[in-house]
């Protein structure tokens, strides 16, 4: 049971993480993007 846990929270953590960089390289392609134009 505590096993099952920690691989959920393992997995819940791993996607927060991706929503967090796909959140920084979508405002550093605005930025970007803002400076080009």
């Amino acid at each position: 049971m505590v096993f099952y846990l920690i691989i959920l929270m393992l997995i819940f953590s791993k996607l927060e993480l991706e929503k967090h960089l796909n959140h920084t390289l979508f405002n550093a392609g605005k930025v970007l993007t803002y400076f080009v134009l």
